[in-house]
């Protein structure tokens, strides 16, 4: 967005900043390598309390010059790197700058979060110096709104952090009715977890509640003023000790209150699930908000006008009835992209990942029609698949000893990658764009089909295997069922359709980010074709798709045909 800011700035008088997180943006590397926001913010904030934050005292004492500087600066748009650069060279707080700049600046690039996260949200909002109402905002890539508020309005915690503010309730000054809840809640929750079929379940929703009066004598609210309590005693413990200020009293107290507020509501629901990862089993327990309309009519509602773009928030109508805005209040634009006749789209017969259907054989033919593909693509090559289990069935089925065969190096995301890890795989995937080409598996909704652009050789045919829907656990089927109450007839196509025809749009526009851009868009499952699958892929893609007959040999001759006329 800056970027582009720039080049305008230099025909038109306008301003701007870009802001990245608190803890992206620190000097210091205690708050620096924090992932989590809660512990950062609160970190950040006790080091300037207290005077320990040699980046904000010396903010402090430049205050006056550096606005004189900055006022020079302004005239064109500073990227969050330019202000963390300028802010190391004069030895200050870079979030501190950046907080000097809001008030003046015409245009903030953000992320979601310091809208849609309340405490972040007050904050920005209190340096911004302005209410929402006076506020245009433009929430770009839209379609993940409705995640985003989910996420906002939900909360999950390990079963670990239970144990944790039990041993930290063991040595602080707390009931022994708030200290006996948080023991008899944990072995409540793992004998639950015993009776999981798959990787989830639904928790009671009295359960909190229950416990509290049956077997504690004290009342949930009662509990979680004294796990506030301990987790500032904690907190402060710590602090005084030279470590981070966390708190897994705080932590569960703040789990709790959602708990209590969504207890009565027919939009929550209460999850147990089990993960599996590379350092064994965990248990998690989730508050989940089932709709993301109160959030996002709120915000609508807030400020002076909302403008969402995307290229895959078709049907445009459902979108709008989903998020919660009246037709009345709203007006759509759909634009026609300039990438329509620069991409081939095509729906391959005869394969599809329908759980009922797979098969060795299946995936046998997969492969076979991915080094099809590969073996007819002048650049790299993108394979995502609806789930892990299905790309664990492509390595299965031999498809790294295919590529091989035609020198193309094959480089696979995992869930167990950290963002480095992932970071270093696309650096080396996208180094064989002219280097002969190679080929990077992934999952659909995953970080690489929705967050990674691809354009150019980087990603010229992208292969979409299968229809990502959702397993049909209990949190989708609540999902489903609240859908279906609220909007009689369509809790499908909300809670299970459309989520699963949105990660299959994203992926098939990876590589299609320039305007000069052309690529192959292969869907890999005769749904694809299907009336309910085929009338919410995007328009673009609808009216240009083109069905091939189950035979070997069918892609080549399209792919053949295609980069030759795009050469």
């Amino acid at each position: 967005v800056i970027e582009e800011l720039k080049a305008i700035s230099r025909k038109l008088p306008v301003t701007g900043v870009a802001l990245r997180g608190r803890s992206e943006m620190c000097l210091l590397s205690e708050v620096h390598t924090q992932q989590d926001y809660r512990l950062s913010l609160e970190l950040c904030e006790r080091l300037k309390r207290d005077g320990r934050c040699p980046f904000f005292k010396r903010f402090l004492e430049k205050e006056k010059k550096l606005v004189q500087r900055l006022r020079h600066l302004m005239k064109q748009p500073l990227l969050a790197s330019e202000i963390i650069e300028l802010s190391r060279k004069e030895g200050v707080c870079p979030y501190e700058v950046a907080k000097l700049l809001l008030p003046q600046v015409d245009v903030i690039a953000c992320s979601y979060m310091y809208l849609f996260n309340e405490p972040i949200r007050h904050r920005f909002l209190r340096f911004l110096g302005k209410d929402l109402n006076e506020c245009i905002v433009v929430l770009d890539e839209a379609h993940n709104i409705p995640d985003v508020a989910i996420d906002s309005l939900s909360d999950v915690i390990s079963v670990n952090s239970i144990q944790h503010a039990y041993e930290e309730a063991l040595i602080g000054p707390i009931s022994s009715e708030a200290r006996f809840f948080l023991r008899m809640w944990r072995k409540a929750i793992e004998r639950l977890s015993k009776n999981i079929v798959e990787d989830e379940g639904e928790v009671p929703r009295d359960l909190p509640f229950k416990i509290c009066e049956e077997v504690c004598n004290a009342s949930l609210s009662e509990v979680i003023f004294e796990l506030e309590d301990l987790g500032r005693m904690v907190k402060d413990m710590l602090i005084r000790e030279g470590k981070l200020p966390r708190s897994y009293a705080s932590r569960v107290a703040s789990f709790l209150k959602l708990w209590q507020y969504a207890y009565d509501r027919d939009d929550y629901f209460f999850v147990l699930m089990k993960e599996r990862t590379s350092r064994g089993e965990s248990l998690k327990l989730g508050v989940i908000a089932l709709d993301p309309s109160p959030l996002i009519r709120w915000l609508s509602d807030s400020v002076h006008s909302l403008i969402m773009t995307s290229a895959t928030l078709e049907p445009v109508d459902a979108f709008i009835e989903l998020i919660g805005i009246s037709e009345e209040s709203a007006s759509s634009l759909i634009v026609e992209p300039p990438y329509r006749r620069r991409a081939l789209c095509l729906v391959t017969r005869g394969i599809t990942t329908d759980f009922k259907k797979r098969s060795e054989a299946m995936y046998s033919k997969m492969v076979d029609r991915i080094v099809e593909v590969v073996q007819h693509t002048p650049g790299n090559v993108g394979v995502f698949t609806a789930s892990y289990e299905v790309l664990e069935g492509l390595i299965n089925a031999g498809l790294e000893n295919e590529l091989k065969g035609l020198n193309k190096p094959l480089f696979v995301e995992s869930p167990d990658f950290t963002s480095r890890d992932n970071d270093s795989l696309i650096e080396k995937f996208k180094s064989f764009a002219h280097k002969g080409g190679a080929v990077l598996l992934g999952v659909q909704g995953g970080r690489n089909a929705e967050g990674e652009d691809f354009p150019g050789k980087e990603m010229m045919s992208v292969v979409i295997v299968g229809v990502p829907y959702a397993k049909p656990t209990p949190l989708v089927k609540a999902r489903i069922e609240y859908y279906e109450k609220k909007f009689p007839g369509k809790g499908r196509l909300y809670g299970y359709l459309l989520p699963a025809m949105k990660k299959a749009s994203q992926a098939a526009g990876r590589p299609l980010r320039r305007l000069d851009d052309k690529a192959a868009l292969i869907f890999m499952d005769y749904r694809f074709a299907t009336r309910p699958c085929r009338r919410l892929l995007p328009k673009w893609i609808r009216r240009s798709l083109k069905v091939l007959p189950d035979e070997r040999g069918a892609l080549a001759r399209e792919l053949v045909i295609f980069f030759r006329s795009s050469n």
